[in-house]
């Protein structure tokens, strides 16, 4: 790619004469590795694989593209408490949902499985994601931290809580509620 690596998909016709080329970069200008393809019954393409900048941030983006080379959408996941989410296999079954399977990494549990389904809406085209439910009730810590005018603190919840966030001084004191509802 211009500033990074990008994932190149290329469609030859039968001949072996190229038809199109299409490059995909993530927003996030990272060193994106396209990991797998497949194509489902209707000829789309589909390419999953890994985007991160080999420190600290990694995602994985999945791609599609209708046989003529028109871009359908982009799915970004982001795994809960993760450094790095690698898309290694991408599939679709006869329903139309994009199953995507790999790897993701942090600095406290290593290395353990990534599955995502992606539902795909054929009369909306609305896709929903069906990401990894926690298990357990998780407060990471917030990035990036601490002398920033925002941000971000991810949570998981197993089931349908009520969910309070604080913030609090050094003295336990209540600074700000920033979450106060069901989740």
């Amino acid at each position: 790619g211009d500033d990074s690596w990008d994932y190149f998909t290329q469609k030859l016709s039968p001949a072996g004469q190229e038809q199109w080329i299409l490059k995909f970069s993530s927003d996030e200008h990272l060193n994106d590795y396209a990991l797998s393809l497949t194509i489902d019954k209707d000829n789309n393409i589909y390419v999953t694989g890994a985007s991160h900048n080999s420190i600290s941030v990694g995602l994985c983006y999945t791609v599609k593209y209708s046989s003529a080379g028109d871009l359908k959408w982009i799915f970004k996941f982001d795994a809960p408490h993760s450094k790095f989410e690698n898309g290694n296999k991408v599939f679709v079954d006869d329903s139309n949902n994009v199953f995507v399977g790999g790897e993701v990494a942090d600095s406290t549990n290593g290395w353990n499985f990534l599955a995502f389904k992606i539902k795909q809406e054929k009369s909306t085209g609305i896709i929903i994601a069906n990401n990894n439910i926690p298990i357990n009730y998780s407060l990471s810590q917030n990035y990036p931290n601490p002398f920033n005018p925002s941000t971000t603190i991810r949570f998981g919840v197993p089931k349908q809580s009520h969910i309070r966030i604080e913030i609090v001084n050094t003295l336990g004191q209540s600074i700000a509620t920033i979450l106060n509802e069901n989740r």
